[in-house]
């Protein structure tokens, strides 16, 4: 609540799954609260799909819900499902990538968020 009180601007990490999706509705119930409340100003400015495997068609349908419900707000950038940062934490290693290796689909690593 504090970081939603003190924001301007909150950006959705969402994992495409129903149930993620699904969440979003308590989510943004919160939100609306903290707007009504605290602040105001906050506002909605993108929703990002992480841990994104688009080999599985189930994946690729619920992107396709996800931009059905999120439309303009929903990034262009996709932070793709990595193997590496599973077993980084796992081992609880350092989750630092090489470039090379980065887990980001769409514009190309550091590009950063587009629509």
């Amino acid at each position: 609540m504090n970081g939603l009180a003190a924001a301007e601007h909150l950006v959705v990490p969402l994992n495409p799954t129903l149930y993620a999706l699904q969440g979003t509705n308590d989510l943004f119930r919160t939100v609306s609260k903290v707007r009504e409340t605290l602040n105001p100003a906050l506002s909605l400015l993108g929703v990002i799909i992480n841990a994104y495997d688009g080999l599985p068609v189930i994946s690729r349908q619920i992107r396709e819900q996800i931009l059905l419900a999120f439309g303009s707000r929903l990034f262009s950038t996709m932070l793709s499902k990595s193997i590496k940062l599973e077993e980084a934490i796992a081992r609880k290693r350092d989750v630092i990538l090489p470039p090379a290796s980065r887990p980001q689909q769409g514009q190309g690593a550091g590009a950063g968020l587009r629509r």
